[in-house]
């Protein structure tokens, strides 16, 4: 088979034993791997699929029958259109302080996007990754932006360019439980906070010097119960109560993407669970 002149409107196919048929293309495949072209012949139409990467032509439908030859490659074969991978934008972002992560394709680090051009309300963050983590980018606002203030990130990468912008979440403050008290490893433990206004969501942590415990809730919460036998024993826990807004997005941003602004710290809870 010999494909003469293919483009994105119209060509000749040449069969053995054939006269040359008038195509058009039709629809690919749903990978993007095959093309359907639709013959016209006098004696009616038919309909072939070609492969785009190794020539390979298959003849659905003549007739009632079913035939397969190949392409010629080298004559003019038409790539499909492809549209870029999404950027994933993640932010740990404070009312001061910005830390961004912006990915493609994936979340491992090797998917990270350096280069890019990120600015926080105009303040320029830079990449700091040093080659290691390239999607990084991390920096620091002049001044503290006031709860309920918004933040607009701006990320230009690879020729697309993202935006954000949501405001800084209104601080929680915990209500119980109260400091220094003491819970049987048996128990559980009641965690209430308020809240100015509803955020996209609350994380919970537990630290000691480190990170031991954390759930993430909807910004409609406002009260979490812990097993006590989830968190270690004889040891000072501070409670915190975080609230995040993760900002709307514009731009060929990954659903995925989070601007993370979060609160500052309100107060926090230290309790002991003790048998």
């Amino acid at each position: 088979v010999y494909l003469i002149g293919l483009s994105d409107e119209a060509g000749a196919l040449l069969l053995p034993g054939s006269q040359k048929t008038t195509w058009t293309p039709t629809d690919w495949s749903s990978n993007g791997e095959w093309i359907a072209l639709t013959g016209r012949q006098e004696e009616g139409e038919d309909v072939y699929l070609l492969h785009v990467d190794d020539g390979t032509m298959v003849r659905v439908t003549v007739d009632q029958r079913s035939s397969s030859a190949v392409f010629l490659p080298g004559t003019g074969g038409v790539a499909p259109p492809t549209e870029p991978s999404p950027l994933i934008v993640h932010g740990g972002v404070g009312a001061q302080n910005q830390n961004i992560w912006i990915f493609q394709g994936g979340l491992n680090i090797s998917d990270g996007v350096s280069g890019a051009v990120v600015t926080v309300n105009g303040v320029s963050i830079p990449n700091v990754g040093d080659g290691l983590y390239p999607g990084y980018y991390s920096g620091k606002l002049p001044s503290a932006v006031p709860p309920g203030s918004p933040l607009h990130l701006r990320v230009s990468a690879r020729g697309m360019i993202v935006e954000a912008a949501a405001n800084v979440a209104e601080a929680t403050v915990l209500t119980v439980p109260a400091t220094g008290a003491v819970f049987d490893p048996a128990g559980s433990i009641t965690v209430r906070w308020t809240s100015a206004t509803d955020p996209d969501r609350f994380k919970v942590f537990v630290n000691t010097n480190r990170i031991v415990w954390e759930r993430e809730l909807p910004g409609t919460a406002r009260e979490l119960v812990i097993s006590a036998s989830e968190l270690p024993e004889e040891v000072e826990l501070l409670i915190a109560v975080v609230a995040y807004n993760d900002g709307s997005f514009s731009g060929p941003a990954h659903p995925d993407s989070r601007m993370g602004i979060m609160s500052s710290h309100g107060p926090k809870t230290v309790i002991t669970i003790h048998r």
